[in-house]
């Protein structure tokens, strides 16, 4: 796996999932955040304070991600059937 994060000094994806909160449409919502790596253990304790979902996607490890799911295809299922009923559990997650 290799990736490339571009991103200002100082600022980091708890601040990004915060300004996106914080506009239309997404003001107001329950955020849903999707990780895989140590760079987005902030982003899960936003969503987590927001009372959002916050996904570690791969191998379990130590994390402050509340659910998990096993790698991309998983993820994209997930969606798929959220798109069918928005209001349940995430179905196929699993604690982290």
């Amino acid at each position: 796996k290799m990736s490339c994060e571009i991103r200002l000094s100082g600022i980091g994806k708890s601040d990004a999932i915060e300004a996106f909160l914080g506009e239309a449409p997404f003001a107001g919502r329950r955020p849903a955040f999707f990780g895989d790596d140590v760079s987005d253990e902030d982003g899960f304790a936003t969503v987590n304070q927001r009372g959002g979902w916050s996904v570690l996607v791969g191998d379990e490890r130590q994390t402050r991600a509340q659910l998990r799911l096993p790698d991309p295809d998983a993820v994209c299922r997930l969606l798929w059937e959220l798109l069918d009923s928005p209001e349940r559990p995430p179905p196929g997650t699993t604690p982290p």
